[in-house]
């Protein structure tokens, strides 16, 4: 005798070996539900854009803003700041370590002096990345 079970094909199951539907069944059923999602969203586009042209307002800022901008502005400024402290302080830390043979301290200003320029501009290139991917200026 055989013990061995007979081998069968693990990724293709049929409804009758074991009650569920066939996963080509499956596949057919999400294909027509997602071409049926896009034509109502194809309909529902031009349904929208048959009665007229929707409005898009240019951005314009709210009453009493610049006082959130002259936050910003602050903030900014103390971020600058704080990356040039680091760099400073990441210099003392290479210099340092190098003179006293403490090779993890040498190792560390670099990375934090990599960091604080990437830092530094990061902060300088926000405002005119945001600026311009929303259209703002």
């Amino acid at each position: 005798m055989n013990s061995r079970p007979k081998s069968r094909n693990c990724y293709r199951t049929t409804a009758s070996a074991t009650g569920l539907p066939d996963i080509a069944d499956q596949l057919k059923e999400q294909v027509s539900t997602m071409i049926a999602t896009a034509i109502h969203e194809v309909a529902a586009q031009w349904a929208v854009h048959a009665g007229g042209v929707v409005p898009d307002p240019a951005p314009a800022p709210p009453d009493g803003s610049n006082a959130l901008v002259t936050l910003l502005s602050w903030v900014k400024w103390g971020a600058l700041v704080c990356c040039a402290g680091a760099a400073v302080t990441a210099g003392g830390m290479i210099a340092l370590g190098n003179t006293s043979r403490r090779a993890e301290m040498a190792e560390r200003g670099k990375v934090t002096l990599i960091c604080s320029v990437i830092g530094a501009v990061v902060i300088a290139v926000a405002g005119t990345l945001i600026t311009s991917s929303y259209g703002l200026g």
